[in-house]
């Protein structure tokens, strides 16, 4: 009994108690633990912020103004344009350092925000210092797009890795085919994207919204496999929200020069970004109860075998004392 004792104790200081998620290991780490956990917090912030964004946009808009030139595009110079470029950077930059999971797996979810959080920082700096066309725009440019289009592959990648630790979608080719896949499609659809920069065949920010549109999907697939629906149809919903925002430009937004479409579609890709983090923290929450699940499990049947060990050894040994009796007062009587 001692030693199941301490070896459960030791269990609980690697994965944690049975009932605590890795978002509230997190809260207890960081003090939270008697309020919100972390992973609340950080959702319930940057949802904040991505509504006080949109809430900021709608104020400063000029809903007199006839319609002017559109101020959207490769060289939108608005200060909303920017601010929310460098607020996409800080969520994610702060997602990739609370990272859910362990191993491998977090280590993917780091990058996957990591990849993001840089190609938003390469647009923050473009908007805000090279709006119009240079060398260092367009070097700026092309350095976004190529890590968005990393960043999109390596969250669909992340979540694969996520939900085959899960134990879920063993159907699926295993994580290093569907690397080995992903880094070619990778590759060759950065290829693309730099052959058609400034091309009139096809505009690269094409290039860029199908990878994302397919990154999207992607999540959402994993998400409903590995058991976290609620955030895979937050996903679609917000991502769907940004695509509409970015297609449909509403007036007087694209025309203005404060807070434009370009600012209401990065608001809306916050709230797909905390959307995407929800579903990373869901999968790895369920991947730690079920891996902590089956330790117990282990350590239950363990606890049983030796009590029914102990039980055969309690009864087999009075019997032997009996026998032992009997057979020396049979002897002491011849």
């Amino acid at each position: 009994e001692r030693w199941l004792k301490e070896a459960r104790l030791h269990c609980e200081g690697l994965l944690g108690p049975p009932h605590l998620s890795s978002g509230e290991q997190m809260a207890s780490a960081m003090g939270f633990a008697n309020t919100f956990d972390a992973f609340s917090i950080i959702v319930v912030c940057f949802s904040a912020l991505a509504l006080g964004f949109f809430t900021l946009g709608y104020a400063v808009q000029s809903w007199e103004e006839q319609p002017g030139i559109e101020t959207g595009g490769e060289a939108d110079g608005t200060w909303g344009t920017w601010l929310t470029c460098y607020a996409l950077f800080v969520e994610c930059a702060t997602m990739a350092i609370v990272a859910p999971g362990e191993g491998v797996v977090k280590y993917s979810i780091v990058i996957a925000f990591a990849l993001d959080g840089l190609s938003w920082l390469c647009s923050g700096l473009l908007h805000s210092f090279f709006p119009t066309s240079s060398s260092a725009h367009d070097t700026i440019w092309v350095s976004a797009m190529l890590l968005s289009n990393l960043g999109s592959f390596a969250k669909a990648y992340a979540a694969h890795l996520a939900v085959r630790e899960h134990g879920k979608c063993q159907c699926c080719p295993s994580s290093r085919v569907i690397g080995i896949a992903g880094g070619a499609i990778a590759a060759l659809w950065i290829g693309l994207t730099l052959v058609l920069y400034e091309s009139f065949i096809l505009p690269d920010w094409v290039f860029v919204m199908v990878k994302q549109v397919l990154a999207m999907l992607a999540l959402v697939v994993y998400g409903v496999n590995g058991g976290s629906a609620r955030w895979s149809a937050a996903i679609f919903v917000s991502f769907g929200a940004a695509v509409v925002l970015d297609i449909l430009k509403p007036e007087p937004f694209k025309y203005s020069t404060n807070f434009n479409d370009n600012g209401l579609f990065h608001s809306a890709m916050m709230l797909y970004t905390v959307s995407v983090f929800g579903l990373f923290q869901d999968i790895v929450d369920a991947m730690e109860v079920h891996s902590s699940n089956r330790f117990l499990r282990g350590l239950q049947e363990v606890k049983q075998h030796l009590q029914d060990r102990a039980k055969s050894v309690e009864e087999g040994w009075p019997l032997r004392e009996d026998g032992a009796g009997a057979c020396c007062t049979s002897a002491g009587a011849r």
